[in-house]
C-alpha cells in the first residue's frame, strides 16, 4: 500500500462535516416547497508619449525554439536568467498560443520596471501558471541571485530555487526572512512590502513608481455584450490610482512590446471607481487614448443572468456601486456589487453587476457557505434596488442557474405606545425559521483531566464522548481503530484541551470584556483589528485608504482603554503566542511526546494539527478555520537555523492562537457558537518529509442510503511523489484522477478519469489493486460512521447520506 496517510486522515476527519439529512435546522436549509411559497409573486428586475518615441535599449534576449517556443513562434526571453517571463511577441497568434487555454478572457500578468526612467522599460509577461502574484516575480529573481536593474535591492547569493513553491517550502517557519519578505494571512502568503511601495500606489508611502504592474487581457467577440467586438486590453491593480500621464506611459511601453495587430487595438480596461473617474476626465479632455478606454460595464450583456450558486435567502438589499471592503456588510445583507472584490464576509446573498469567473474567490466562498450568488447584467440600473436599500426594506431573493427572482416582504405600520412602529411579519417569520440557536460546546471539569490521550486506544463507539476532551480531529482518529487494515500516521497522540484552557486562563478576563463590548460586536473592522493586530490589518487592507485612515483614528482614540491595551500587545493572537506555556505543563507534554516518538530520528519534524471542540458539532463543522504547524522535539539540532525556533511550545501556541483568528471567529459568530465554550486540543503525528513520499492525494467519498441499492462513489486525486496534489507550486502538473464505484456486494468498478503528467505515459500512480483496497476500506469506514452511536443526535435526525 502506498503512503497516503494525509488523504485518509482528511477523509475520516471530514466525514461528520459532510453529512446531510438531519442534524437540526441549518442556516441555509429550508424545505423546497416552503421556499417557492415563501418567494411567491416576484419582481423582475499630462504630457503625451508616443510609442514612436520609445527607445529600445534593452536586449530582447534569446529567441529560441525550445521550452519557450509555441509551434513556430520564437519567444523573446530574458538572456540573463530564465525567470519564466517573455519580453515580447512577434505575432498575435503567438501571443494567443502563449496565453494557453485558461478560458475567457485570456490573461497574462506583466511587470515593467524603471517606469519613470528616460529609457523604455523592459516589460516581462509572466508565463501562465508560474506566478500568482506580481511581487513573486521580484523575489524569485532576487532569491536566485539575479538583480532587477535600477532597483536598489541587492539579490541574495548562494541560493537556487526552481519554483515559487520551493521558496515557500524553504522559508515557512523561519524567524528571519531574507530581503524585506514577511508572511501574512496566517503564513499562507509571502509578501514584499517594498515591491508594492515601488509600484507607486501603496497607501502611506511616497515611493515613486518604479514598477508598473497589471494584466494583458483578450476578449473574443460577443454580439450580445455592451461592447460586442473582440479586443485586447490591459488592466491595472484595483488599488492603483494612476495619473493620466501614467496611463499614457503604460500605453506607450506596452504597445512597443506587442505585435502591431495587438498594439493598434490595445485598450485600457478600468477596474475601480477611482480609475473610472480618471477615465471620464481623459475622455472629456480628448487625450491621445480617449477612444481606447473600456470598463467592466462594457463586458456586461444587459439582462444576462448567471446563477453561480442557486438558493433562496431573505435580507436587506445593500447596493455598493463603488468600493467594497470585507468589513462593509452584515450577515442580513443581500449585497449588490458593481465590481467583484477579492473577499466578502458572510452575507445573505450576493449579486454582482459584472460577470464572475467560476473560480473567483467570492464565488468559492459563496459555495462553501451556501450563499445564493449570481451575476445579473444591468442590475444597477434597476431603481427598485435603491429604494429598498434606502428604506431598509426586507426582500426575498431566489437564484437559479439562469434567473434571479425578487419579492418584497410585506411590512406595515402599527401604533405602539403612541409611536409608529414598522412591522414586517414575513421577515420576522423568516428570521425565526432561520434563527440559529446559541451553540454552547459541551464542557468538562478539566482540573483533573489528562494532558495526553492515546487515540490508538478505542474506536468509533468512543468518539463522541471524547470530543469535549480532545476535539473533533483527534476524536476522529479513533474511527480508524475499528479498521486495523487501514494505514494511519505513525503512533498519533492527542494533547487534550486542558493545556490550552489553562494557558488561556490569564487572558480570559480580557476576552470576556472584549466579547461583552458593543463596539467589538457591532463593527467587523474592530474585530479584525483586535484579533489579528494592527500589522495584519494594514497588510490585509493595503489598498483600502478609508480603512487605513479609520484604523489610525481608532488606535489614537483608544489609547489606554481595553482596545488600546490589546493593540499595544499586538492583538489577541499575538498575546496568546507571547504568553509562556506553564513550565510544568510543558515538561509533561514534552515528556509524553518524547516517549511516544522515541522511534524517530531527533531531527524528525512533528505535525501539530488543530483539533478544536468547536468543530464537527451538529450544525457547524468549522472545517479549514484553524492552523496546523510543524515543531521539533530537539529544535537545537536542526540544520536550518530558522527551524531552531520551532519548539514544542512554539508549535503549540501558534496552533492554539488560530482559534482566535478573524475568519474563524466570524464563522463561529454567524453560527452562534459560544466562543469561550470552545477549546483547542492538538493532534500530533510525524511529519511526512518530501523525499520519502511515494504519493500524496485527497479522496472524497459520496455515500447515499436514499437509493436502493446504496450508492458509494470514491473520487481520488493523487500525484506522484511530494509534488502537492492541491497546490503544485505554480507548475502545470496535473494529478491522476480516479473514480471508484463500490457495489453493495463488494464489487469495484474503476474509471481512470485523468492521468498524472508526472509519470511516464501509460503508467498509473495508484494501481487497480491499490484503488480497490482504498475503495472497499473507505466505504466500510463510511458505513460504520453513519451507524456510529451518538446520543447527541436523535435517531430521527440521523443522516442517510454523506
Amino acid at each position: 500500500m502506498r503512503h497516503l496517510f494525509p488523504g485518509l486522515l482528511l477523509l475520516a476527519l471530514a466525514l461528520a462535516a459532510c453529512e446531510t439529512g438531519g442534524g437540526g435546522t441549518d442556516r441555509d436549509t429550508l424545505d423546497g416547497a416552503d421556499i417557492d411559497a415563501f418567494v411567491g409573486d416576484s419582481v423582475e428586475p499630462g504630457d503625451t508619449i508616443s510609442s514612436d518615441t520609445v527607445s529600445d535599449d534593452t536586449s530582447p534576449g534569446d529567441t529560441r525554439p525550445d521550452g519557450d517556443a509555441t509551434g513556430e513562434c520564437l519567444l523573446q526571453t530574458p538572456p540573463e536568467f530564465d525567470d519564466h517571463t517573455v519580453l515580447g511577441f512577434d505575432t498575435e497568434a503567438c501571443l494567443l498560443d502563449y496565453g494557453g487555454d485558461g478560458g475567457t478572457p485570456l490573461q497574462l500578468k506583466f511587470v515593467l520596471y524603471d517606469f519613470e526612467g528616460e529609457a523604455a522599460p523592459r516589460v516581462h509577461f509572466f508565463h501562465p501558471g508560474f506566478y500568482d502574484l506580481h511581487d513573486e516575480w521580484s523575489w524569485f529573481r532576487l532569491l536566485n541571485g539575479v538583480t532587477i536593474p535600477g532597483w536598489p535591492v541587492a539579490p541574495v547569493s548562494g541560493r537556487s530555487f526552481p519554483t515559487i513553491a520551493s521558496i515557500y517550502g524553504a522559508l515557512q517557519g523561519q524567524a528571519t526572512l531574507p530581503l524585506d519578505l514577511r508572511f501574512i494571512a496566517d503564513g499562507n502568503r509571502l509578501y514584499s512590502p517594498k515591491f508594492y511601495a515601488s509600484c507607486g500606489f501603496a497607501p502611506g508611502t511616497s515611493d515613486k513608481r518604479f514598477f508598473g504592474v497589471g494584466s494583458l487581457l483578450h476578449y473574443p467577440a460577443n454580439a450580445d455584450r455592451a461592447y460586442p467586438g473582440a479586443f485586447w486590453a490591459f488592466e491595472l491593480e484595483y488599488t492603483d490610482n494612476p495619473t493620466a500621464g501614467e496611463v499614457e506611459r503604460f500605453f506607450a511601453f506596452l504597445t512597443a512590446r506587442l505585435p502591431s495587430e495587438v498594439a493598434n487595438q490595445l485598450m485600457w480596461l478600468t477596474r475601480s471607481p477611482a480609475q473610472e473617474t480618471l477615465a471620464r476626465s481623459i475622455i472629456a479632455a480628448g487625450g491621445p487614448y480617449a477612444d481606447r478606454i473600456r470598463s467592466y460595464d462594457d463586458l456586461v450583456v444587459d439582462g444576462e443572468v448567471v446563477g453561480y450558486n442557486p438558493g433562496v435567502a431573505a435580507g436587506y438589499p445593500h447596493v455598493f456601486d463603488g468600493a467594497f471592503t470585507s468589513t462593509d456588510a452584515d450577515p442580513d445583507d443581500i449585497v449588490v456589487l458593481a465590481r467583484v472584490p477579492d473577499d466578502i464576509p458572510p452575507v445573505a446573498a450576493l449579486i454582482s453587476a459584472v460577470p464572475q469567473t467560476p473560480l473567483a474567490h467570492v464565488n468559492l466562498l459563496a459555495k462553501a457557505r451556501g450563499t445564493p450568488n449570481a451575476y445579473v447584467g444591468g442590475i444597477l440600473e434597476w431603481q427598485q434596488l435603491g429604494s429598498w436599500d434606502y428604506y431598509r426594506q426586507p426582500v426575498a431573493v431566489k437564484v437559479t442557474e439562469d434567473d434571479v427572482v425578487w419579492r418584497e416582504l410585506a411590512c406595515h405600520t402599527e401604533q405602539v405606545d403612541g409611536h409608529s412602529v414598522r412591522v414586517c411579519p414575513e421577515w420576522d417569520t423568516y428570521r425565526s425559521l432561520r434563527a440559529t440557536p446559541v451553540r454552547t460546546i459541551t464542557q468538562l471539569d478539566l482540573s483533573s483531566a489528562p494532558y495526553v490521550v492515546d487515540v490508538t486506544d478505542g474506536g468509533l463507539a468512543d468518539m463522541a464522548a471524547n470530543v469535549p476532551l480532545i476535539g473533533g480531529k483527534c476524536a476522529g482518529m479513533l474511527a480508524f481503530q475499528d479498521f486495523p487494515g487501514m494505514e494511519t500516521p505513525g503512533n498519533p497522540l492527542a494533547l487534550s484541551v486542558r493545556a490550552y484552557h489553562e494557558h488561556l486562563a490569564p487572558l480570559r478576563p480580557t476576552l470576556e470584556a472584549l466579547l461583552a463590548s458593543a463596539t467589538f460586536a457591532s463593527d467587523s473592522r474592530v474585530r479584525f483589528l483586535v484579533l489579528e493586530g494592527e500589522e495584519e490589518f494594514r497588510d490585509a487592507h493595503g489598498g483600502d485608504v478609508p480603512s487605513l485612515s479609520w484604523v489610525t483614528g481608532f488606535i489614537a482614540a483608544h489609547q489606554g482603554d481595553l482596545f488600546g491595551a490589546i493593540l499595544a500587545q499586538g492583538g489577541i493572537k499575538r498575546m496568546i503566542r507571547d504568553l509562556d506555556v506553564d513550565p510544568t505543563t510543558l515538561t509533561t507534554l514534552t515528556a509524553a511526546l518524547t516517549e511516544r516518538f522515541a522511534w524517530l530520528a531527533p531531527t524528525q519534524g512533528l505535525r501539530f494539527r488543530s483539533s478544536a471542540t468547536a468543530e464537527d458539532v451538529p450544525g457547524f463543522n468549522g472545517a479549514g478555520l484553524y492552523d496546523s504547524n510543524t515543531g521539533f522535539l530537539r529544535p537545537e539540532l536542526q540544520a536550518d537555523a530558522d527551524d531552531r525556533k520551532r519548539s514544542v511550545a512554539w508549535a503549540l501556541k501558534k496552533t492554539w492562537s488560530s482559534y482566535w483568528g478573524f475568519p474563524a471567529f466570524e464563522e463561529r459568530r454567524v453560527a452562534k457558537v459560544d466562543h469561550l465554550s470552545g477549546n483547542m486540543a492538538v493532534l500530533v503525528h510525524p511529519r511526512f518529509d518530501d523525499p520519502y513520499e511515494d504519493a500524496n492525494g485527497v479522496m472524497t467519498l459520496h455515500l447515499s442510503r436514499w437509493f436502493t441499492p446504496t450508492q458509494r462513489r470514491l473520487v481520488v486525486n493523487v500525484q506522484h511523489g511530494a509534488l502537492s496534489v492541491t497546490n503544485p507550486g505554480g507548475t502545470l502538473a496535473l494529478p491522476e484522477i480516479d473514480e471508484v464505484l463500490i457495489d453493495p456486494d463488494g464489487g469495484v468498478i474503476i474509471h481512470r478519469v485523468q492521468a498524472s503528467t508526472e509519470v511516464p505515459a501509460g503508467e498509473d500512480v495508484l494501481s487497480d489493486a491499490e484503488l480497490t483496497t482504498l475503495g472497499t476500506q473507505v466505504a466500510a469506514l463510511a458505513d460504520a460512521w453513519l451507524d456510529r452511536p451518538d446520543a447527541a443526535i436523535p435517531a430521527q435526525e440521523r443522516a442517510g447520506a454523506l
